[in-house]
C-alpha cells in the first residue's frame, strides 16, 4: 500500500515538473518572439517644403521600413507639431499620408495655426510583426499671408494737410505683424511709416504731393518676418481748389517759402 502510493506520488510529480516545463518553454517562446525592427521617414511634399503659406495644405508622407525584409503593414503613424498631436494615419504598403491646413483662415479648424518654423515628426505604432519607430524632425517654416487696408479722408483742400492710416491685419494666423508701409499716389512714392505695435502705419502729407481733382492712393506692406507682404484697394482721395480768400494765403506762402530758399541759397545771380 505504501509503495502504491510512493509510485502514485512520483508520477504526480513528474507530471507537475512537466505541466511547468511546457508553460516555461511557451512563456520562453513568446518572450522571443519579438517583432521585426523598423525605420520611420517623413518626407513634406517637395512644392510646400519650407514655403508652406498659412492657409495653404502641406502634405506629409512618412515611410515605415522594415529591418528584416518584407513591406510593413498595419498599424499606425501619429503626426506631432513640436511634439504636439495633429493627426494621425493608417500604414499600408509601408507608407502613411496626411495633409494639414497650416494657419487656416479664420473659422476654420487647424491642427496648428503659428507662424514660424515647425518641428514636425512621425511615430510608428508598431504591430505584432513589427516593432515601432519615430522619424526624426522635419522642419516646416510657414509665413502668414497679411491683409492692407487704407483709410484717409475722401477729401482735401489743397495746402492742407492729409492723414493716411494703413490698417495691416493678420489672415487667421494671429500674431503681430511688423515692418514698413509704403504709401503711394498712383506709382509715386508718397512716404514710408512703420507699424506701430497694434498693426497700424500712419503718415501725414501735405496735399501739394498730390494733384488737383481725384487721387488713386494705396498702401502696401513690404512684409516683415514671417508675415507676407500685401497692398491695400484704391483709396479715392480728391484735391479741391481752395477759396479766393484761401489763394492769396496759398501764394503768400509759396512766395514765403521761395525767399526763404533763396536766402538760404545767397539769392539769385545773373
Amino acid at each position: 500500500m505504501q509503495k502504491a502510493r510512493a509510485i502514485h506520488g512520483g508520477r504526480a510529480r513528474g507530471l507537475l515538473i512537466a505541466g511547468l516545463s511546457a508553460a516555461a518553454l511557451a512563456t520562453a517562446g513568446a518572450a522571443n518572439a519579438v517583432g521585426v525592427s523598423t525605420v520611420t521617414t517623413l518626407t513634406p511634399s517637395s512644392y510646400t517644403a519650407n514655403a508652406g503659406g498659412a492657409g495653404s495644405t502641406v502634405f506629409f508622407t512618412a515611410t515605415v521600413t522594415s529591418l528584416g525584409g518584407g513591406t510593413v503593414t498595419g498599424g499606425t503613424v501619429q503626426f506631432l507639431d513640436d511634439g504636439a498631436f495633429i493627426g494621425t494615419s493608417a500604414v499600408s504598403g509601408g507608407t502613411a499620408t496626411a495633409s494639414f491646413a497650416f494657419a487656416c483662415p479664420v473659422a476654420t479648424v487647424c491642427p496648428f495655426a503659428a507662424v514660424g518654423t515647425h518641428s514636425i515628426t512621425a511615430n510608428y505604432s508598431g504591430n505584432s510583426n513589427f516593432l515601432a519607430s519615430s522619424s526624426p524632425g522635419v522642419t516646416e517654416t510657414i509665413y502668414g499671408r497679411t491683409t492692407t487696408a487704407l483709410s484717409s479722408d475722401s477729401s482735401v483742400v489743397l495746402g492742407d494737410f492729409l492723414n493716411l492710416t494703413a490698417d495691416v491685419g493678420p489672415l487667421g494666423t494671429g500674431g503681430t505683424p511688423t515692418g514698413d508701409v509704403s504709401f503711394f499716389d498712383g506709382s509715386t512714392l508718397l512716404g514710408t511709416a512703420s507699424l506701430d505695435g497694434s498693426d497700424v502705419a500712419s503718415l501725414q502729407i501735405d496735399s501739394r504731393l498730390l494733384n488737383l481733382g481725384v487721387n488713386q492712393l494705396t498702401a502696401a506692406y513690404a512684409g516683415a518676418g514671417f508675415y507676407l507682404a500685401s497692398t491695400s484697394s484704391n483709396d479715392s482721395v480728391t484735391v479741391n481748389v481752395p477759396e479766393p480768400a484761401s489763394w492769396a494765403l496759398l501764394i503768400l506762402g509759396f512766395a514765403t517759402a521761395g525767399a526763404a530758399l533763396r536766402r538760404r541759397t545767397g539769392g539769385v545771380r545773373a
